[in-house]
C-alpha cells in the first residue's frame, strides 16, 4: 500500500512517496474482512500483513481472528528445558535387531 506525503527541505517543496510497513509503522486503522472475503483473496490480504497492515477478520460482523504482520523472534536463550527432558544413557547406542529390522533385513 503506498502512501505520498509532502514536506520541505531548506524551502524546496518535496513529494515524498513510501510504503508502509517498509518505511513507516501503519497509522491506520486495521482492515476488515468477512471469512468469504479472506477466501476469496487471501495471498492478497497475506501480503498486506506482511508488509505491516493489521486484517480483522469477521463472521456476521463480529471479530473472530486478527492477521498481524510477523514479528522477529529474538533469541532462544540456552537451557530452556534444563530439568524438564531426560535423556537415557544408551540413547545413541542400537541395537543389532533394530538395524536390521530398519534395513529390511528381518521382519517382525
Amino acid at each position: 500500500m503506498r502512501r505520498c506525503g509532502l514536506t520541505e527541505v531548506a524551502g524546496a517543496p518535496i513529494l515524498l512517496v513510501y510504503t508502509i510497513g517498509d518505511y513507516m509503522p501503519s497509522a491506520e486503522k486495521a482492515v476488515r474482512v468477512s471469512v468469504r472475503q479472506l477466501r476469496g483473496r487471501l495471498s492478497e490480504y497475506l501480503k498486506q500483513a506482511e508488509a505491516g497492515a493489521e486484517i480483522e477478520v469477521t463472521a456476521r460482523d463480529k471479530l473472530v481472528a486478527r492477521i498481524v504482520p510477523p514479528q522477529p523472534l529474538g533469541a532462544r536463550p540456552l537451557g530452556l528445558l534444563e530439568g524438564k527432558i531426560r535423556v537415557v544413557s544408551d540413547f545413541d547406542k542400537t541395537s543389532a535387531e533394530l538395524i536390521a529390522l530398519m534395513e529390511g533385513r528381518r521382519k517382525r
